[in-house]
């Protein structure tokens, strides 16, 4: 999977799992800080592409609209891969560290 940086992040896969293209969604550019799970249910891969912008909704405001400018995250998630994320509680996995120790001498 290939990731783009810039004022346009690009997110290409080739023969992706769904749980890859998941997972792959939260990376920072997004803005999305929770766990991404994939209950899509499609099974086998799949070849995507994501494009969007990552300009601050305020200087998208104060600049022309570009005709060539892509849409934000979440839109683009919906237009572009026909997929939306939805809000659930539910269990997740954490590591917890309950000691520290230095390490002795040999």
């Amino acid at each position: 999977m290939t990731i783009g940086g810039g004022d346009r992040v690009r997110i290409v896969g080739n023969g992706e799992p769904m749980g890859r293209i998941a997972e792959a969604l939260k990376i920072p550019p997004t803005g999305i800080d929770r766990h991404i799970r994939d209950r899509t249910g499609l099974s086998g891969t799949f070849d995507m592409s994501l494009e969007w912008s990552v300009v601050s909704d305020t200087v998208q405001a104060s600049i022309a609209v570009q005709d060539d400018m892509p849409p934000r995250f979440l839109e683009a998630l919906k237009t572009q891969l026909g997929l939306t994320l939805s809000s659930t509680k539910g269990p997740v996995d954490i590591l917890v560290v309950d000691q520290v120790a230095r390490p002795t001498e040999n």
